[in-house]
């Protein structure tokens, strides 16, 4: 069995690339001949140009949500996808890291772009990859719903499969980590990119009764166009120096030096106060550092928090405060479910059910053609 992976570079889009190439390596494991084929996200002849390369596989397994598709999100994903079912005969998987319905709340600059996804290229993309693509992984139980309501795509061919946790990530002293990063007393993380789906503003209006530190740790490169510079002013305003500190830049390094851990490293908890999310990214390396997390109420969180204590859900902005004290109460039983939630999702295991996938498509046709020769 021969396998290729397709993911957006990792110079133009960290999440998903990053994911991608740590599943590769789970796969891989499990003894699968599998090969990463990259592309440069939003770029249609960066995509066109790998469909050469996907000749000779078995199995083709597409990273998709709409943004890595076009500017107007999805918009080069109906085109590719019709020329690579015309140029291979392998059977295609795709997982969705995002699942979009029609009234869901959107957050382009423009309403016309808004109109132009709901209505537009968000339906597309499903059509299409239901007309083309053989299986569909979600990394939410929830999702396999969402996703049928969304699309013409069945239920029978949505698997749920978790984002995998990895046992390699960097791990720093607490303390040390906060004295490098001139950090005292608790503090309350929010890292990544920054948009207004991010939440980050609501937060702010809690400010003074959660008190310090709360890190904003600013992804600038993938963030909203004015957005950050909208918090800085918020916090400059309403005189919260003190307590808000704000450290933004284009690329918060992962690697040489890792940043990014350490930020994690000195957090005692992690707020994610998005309005809208399918999954979360922060969230699984929240779990991988083992940092407790205080969430929105959105159907991802909730589902996670009825099987694991590792996070605490705000029901409404006003609540934020009193959750995060809750969660300051109840901080070493939060880190121990942290622990039981990476033991669980173990990323090998995440390996072993993707094998498991790529070997069933397969023998999909095998089985028919018995039962049509019997």
């Amino acid at each position: 069995m021969k396998v290729a992976m397709l993911a957006p570079d990792e110079s133009y889009e960290k999440g998903i690339s990053t994911y991608a190439i740590k599943l590769i390596e789970a796969i891989k494991e499990e003894g699968i001949s599998i090969e990463s084929v990259k592309y440069k996200n939003r770029k249609l002849f960066s995509l066109l140009r790998v469909i050469p390369n996907l000749k000779g596989y078995d199995v083709i397994h597409i990273h998709h949500e709409n943004r890595l598709f076009g500017i107007i999100d999805g918009i080069w994903f109906m085109p590719f996808i019709t020329l690579l079912r015309i140029f291979s005969r392998a059977k295609i998987i795709m997982t969705f890291h995002t699942v979009h319905t029609r009234d869901e709340q959107l957050f382009s600059l423009h309403p016309f772009l808004n109109f132009l996804k709901r209505n537009f290229t968000h339906p597309l993309n499903y059509i299409f990859a239901n007309l083309f693509a053989d299986k569909f992984i979600v990394m939410a139980p929830f999702l396999k719903e969402k996703l049928s309501q969304a699309s013409p795509i069945k239920k029978e061919k949505i698997v749920f499969i978790p984002p995998g946790i990895n046992f390699n990530t960097p791990k720093f002293d607490k303390s040390k980590s906060k004295e490098e990063l001139n950090l005292k007393g608790f503090v309350y993380l929010i890292i990544g990119t920054l948009g207004q789906n991010k939440g980050v503003d609501l937060i702010l209006t809690q400010a003074k009764k959660i008190g310090k530190t709360i890190l904003i740790a600013g992804n600038l490169g993938g963030s909203k166009q004015g957005y950050a510079e909208e918090l800085q002013d918020y916090v400059k305003k309403n005189g919260l120096n003190k307590i808000v500190r704000l450290d933004l830049m284009n690329e918060i390094p992962s690697k040489s030096p890792p940043l990014w851990w350490k930020y994690f490293s000195a957090a005692d908890l992690i707020l994610l106060p998005y309005r809208v999310t399918t999954t979360s990214g922060i969230f699984i390396d929240a779990m991988s550092s083992e940092r407790p997390v205080v969430s929105s109420n959105l159907d991802y969180f909730r589902e996670i928090s009825k099987n694991y204590g590792c996070i605490k859900i705000a029901k409404k902005v006003e609540d934020y405060p009193k959750v995060i004290k809750e969660a300051l109460k109840q901080h070493k039983f939060m880190e121990k479910e942290a622990r039981r939630f990476k033991r669980l999702n173990d990323i090998s295991l995440v390996g072993m059910k993707h094998k498991e996938l790529y070997k069933e498509v397969i023998n999909q046709d095998k089985s028919l053609l018995k039962k049509r020769l019997t």
